[in-house]
């Protein structure tokens, strides 16, 4: 009788306990389905707060009567082997390794390349983005300054830059065929601007290499046919040049992984070419016998090609020109640093007061300008990239205090959803006839079957993994129910394991499956919370680190699987147990019911 009470209070106690951990594990599944939607929405939909109306800077003398600006959409280093009029160009003249900003999308990459702005301040953050750019470009500067522009290429160039060019010719690319057509009407197009020669900026974009890098990956043979085929365009718009009166300028808004795919973080994808020759561009006297690739950056682009066109820096640009690829006087050199620390100290004003802190100083700048005037060129050159490195690093800290002001209402709501969970997991431990260590175990072998699944396949946590955009919802869809899968064969291990131990009560195999999916929310929401501490849950004034944001938004969706589904993994490891106890019984000849202590 003593016996029978004591299981009852047993039983019980650990339904109590169960119950209030299925609470505590339903709502923060709830929440972490919330926090996934808000953590996407503030990616996709950010808009930038640093899209300023600022009074654009003075231009310099010009370095080329015609700049020609060549985008070849999808070409990473993977493809360069397979064009030597690429090749020719930076033997010409000057070759850069360019690093791209993250996320390494088209429509992120193309508003860089032309505006020197990073996503975060553009506000185009992912190829989502459907209206005009909203921050300083060339075609904007070169409008100022009296300059005609054309630009010819996706139907996305109308979309961000359509209400700022002279003219513009736009062709969809959503097919091999239609890129391969549209490359073509490109190239014919560029030889009649050069032809007609009005316009003295010209972008021409070619898709065909990133539709086979979609479609094949960088490594493959179509890739590098593609390549080829691109190059043999760039040669007949080369051979059209005078290069002693235009500069030509080729680059790519981003590479593509061995499989297909960009948008992340991987080598392959955010290094891309971009070689420049002509009038304006630094020239070897003797071409080398082997390109060596300098470092820069995406956002330097558009300062450098403001530099030759002598137009001012975009207004909103975080990049540099490139000097070292730049045929100039020294007073010209001299009068380009000192306007990019300008247009700099402007922006860096608005931007330390737009997030309330200490605006750059930009004193020295005088220094420099009247070094400049006293024909002491080199000396105020030195003074004005000083001060405009100087700014940027200001920039720079100041993002990084923004970002970890965060952690202060952070820090203490991550501590008390952990603390609430440690708590349960303590009571749950105090549960005299548990043994945790086997729902340990089955945590553990949900972790263990979870990134088994996953990795087996080639999965990483990178939007390189998107290799087109309707991909993104099945990937993860597809992840939870990895999740599901995983959580599953773990509790179905914990109802082997009780029946193991030599335990015959039911309720134990319900216990500890559900104790051993409630450990695993536990572990998923410290890594969740050491991302939220640092990152936050709302990206409204930056973009956060995104290859931590796609591992903390698969976090969440486990989180949501496992946590909604913790009373149901308890009864898949109890319907293990009885499964493994009935065939014990058939072996042995008897009924399960008498080797079950109830």
């Amino acid at each position: 009788m003593l016996r029978t009470r004591a299981m009852k209070a047993l039983v019980k106690r650990r339904g109590i306990m169960l119950g209030i951990c299925g609470m505590l594990t339903v709502l923060l599944g709830a929440l972490s389905c919330q926090l996934a939607r808000m953590g996407l929405e503030g990616v996709v939909g950010y808009r930038s707060p640093y899209a300023f109306d600022i009074q654009p800077g003075a231009g310099t003398e010009r370095l080329t009567r015609r700049l020609v600006l060549v985008i070849i959409d999808g070409l990473g280093f993977s493809g360069v082997d397979e064009m030597p009029t690429l090749k020719d160009i930076g033997s010409r003249g000057v070759a850069f390794s360019l690093v791209v900003n993250e996320p390494s999308l088209s429509y992120p990459g193309w508003t860089t390349l032309l505006t020197g702005a990073p996503p975060e301040v553009s506000g185009v953050a992912t190829n989502a983005y459907k209206d005009r750019v909203a921050v300083d470009s060339l075609f904007d500067s070169a409008a100022r300054a009296g300059i005609k522009t054309v630009v010819a290429g996706d139907e996305g160039w109308k979309t961000l830059f359509g209400g700022s060019v002279m003219r513009g010719a736009y062709y969809k690319t959503d097919s091999e065929a239609a890129s391969k057509q549209a490359d073509d009407a490109v190239l014919e197009g560029t030889l009649k601007e050069l032809k007609r020669g009005e316009a003295e900026l010209i972008v021409a974009h070619f898709s065909s290499v990133d539709f086979a890098g979609h479609a094949s990956g960088a490594r493959s043979p179509a890739y590098r046919s593609h390549a080829a085929q691109a190059d043999a365009r760039l040669s007949k718009i080369l051979s059209a040049l005078d290069l002693t009166s235009t500069a030509i300028v080729v680059t790519s808004d981003h590479g593509h992984t061995a499989r297909g795919g960009h948008g992340g973080w991987e080598k392959e994808v955010i290094l891309v070419p971009f070689v420049a020759a002509g009038a304006g561009i630094v020239a070897p006297e003797e071409p080398p016998e082997r390109i060596e690739w300098m470092s820069a950056r995406h956002v330097d682009v558009a300062p450098t090609c403001a530099a030759l066109l002598g137009i001012s820096v975009p207004a909103h640009s975080q990049g540099v020109v490139l000097f070292d690829a730049l045929d100039a006087p020294e007073h010209v050199i001299s009068e380009r640093a000192i306007r990019q620390a300008q247009a700099r100290a402007a922006f860096g004003a608005l931007y330390c007061s737009a997030i309330r802190t200490k605006p750059p100083a930009a004193g020295r700048l005088y220094d420099a300008m009247l070094l400049h005037n006293d024909g002491e060129y080199g000396k105020a050159a030195e003074i004005a990239l000083q001060t405009d490195a100087e700014i940027l690093d200001t920039m720079a800290r100041a993002r990084q205090r923004l970002v970890s002001s965060r952690r202060l209402v952070n820090a203490p709501a991550s501590a008390l959803v952990l603390g609430i969970l440690a708590l349960g997991a303590v009571l749950l431990g105090n549960v005299k006839a548990a043994d945790m260590k086997i729902p340990a175990l089955g945590a553990a072998s949900y972790f263990a079957l979870f990134h088994a699944l996953v990795f087996a396949r080639g999965i990483t946590w990178s939007l390189s993994m998107f290799n087109k955009e309707s991909d993104v919802i099945p990937f993860f869809l597809e992840r939870m129910v990895d999740s599901g899968i995983s959580g599953a064969i773990s509790a179905a291990f914990v109802g082997w394991l009780v029946y193991q131990s030599g335990v015959k009560r039911p309720a134990d195999a319900f216990f500890a499956g559900a104790a051993g999916a409630y450990l695993t929310v536990l572990v998923l929401a410290v890594q969740v919370s050491g991302f939220v501490v640092v990152q936050g849950v709302r990206f409204i004034w930056y973009i956060p680190d995104l290859h931590k944001a796609f591992k903390y938004y698969v976090d969440l969706l486990q989180i949501t699987v496992i946590g909604l589904s913790l009373l149901l993994l308890g009864v898949l490891a109890m319907g293990a147990f009885w499964t493994f106890l009935h065939l014990e019984a058939s072996r042995r000849g008897t009924p399960a019911k008498q080797r079950v202590k109830m």
